[in-house]
């Protein structure tokens, strides 16, 4: 939503997901009020210099405004600067909340197997329904990893109100579901599925714990449960993104 119109401070606005191609987001009916909105503030930013560019293209190629020297771009009556700001981690914080976690009782759970772990907010942009099927046909092809390698999914709810959402998590338990019923042993089952929360040091622990971080989104912004993931290994003995 863009700003109220008596507010009179500077106000910025990020956007977190990725900003589409002038083509895609002009098959939305309301994509100039979409983009006239964002000339509300007074700095957008975004994850990624192709974001920033699509954004350019727009204004300049559909709208009608211009870039000017300076770099602030003009449309629809009003100025806007906006520029990339790549969003980061506190690698250090992760990594001594990932020292200090006692990953004991972990490492024996794991009982010496592959552990491939995600994490992810339950939502239609990660790929989690493929991804499941996805470590379903692993299995499928490759009877050797049986018993060896579980997968670990974190997924806590989000917008559990809407239906899309729900569609989602009835999906992914099916999905568990039938994948653990065809392969499970009595001492092994190959998903994990976790719809609940965990601690940030909680899940350092388990990230330095997994031989694999796996992040499949189907469109995504600047994922950083890649980075935290490698931020968490130990540096004698590290996984694999």
């Amino acid at each position: 939503m863009p700003p109220e119109p008596n507010v009179r401070q500077p106000i910025g606005f990020f956007l977190h997901t990725p900003f589409p191609a002038p083509q895609v987001l002009v098959a939305l009916p309301c994509h100039a009020a979409l983009v006239r909105a964002l000339f509300a503030y007074d700095l957008v930013g975004f994850q990624t210099e192709d974001d920033l560019a699509a954004f350019r293209d727009y204004v300049t190629n559909e709208a009608g405004g211009s870039v000017e020297a300076d770099g602030l771009l003009r449309c629809f009556g009003h100025t806007v600067r906006a520029d990339a700001y790549p969003i980061g981690i506190d690698t250090a914080n992760v990594v001594a909340m990932a020292e200090r976690f006692d990953i004991r009782r972990v490492r024996e759970e794991i009982a010496g197997r592959h552990v491939i772990i995600g994490v992810d907010r339950l939502d239609y942009s990660k790929g989690l329904v493929e991804r499941f099927r996805a470590f379903e046909r692993m299995l499928e092809l490759h009877p050797e990893a049986h018993r060896r390698v579980f997968f670990v999914q974190i997924a806590p709810p989000s917008r559990g109100a809407v239906e899309g959402y729900a569609e989602i998590r009835r999906a992914l338990e099916e999905a568990a579901g039938n994948i653990n019923g065809r392969f499970a042993d009595f001492d092994w089952t190959p998903i994990r599925y976790l719809n609940k929360s965990f601690g940030r040091e909680e899940l350092t622990g388990f990230f330095r714990c997994a031989a694999s971080g796996l992040v499949t989104p189907l469109r995504d912004g600047m994922n950083l449960v890649a980075k935290e993931y490698v931020a968490s290994q130990d540096g004698r003995d590290p996984g694999v993104l």
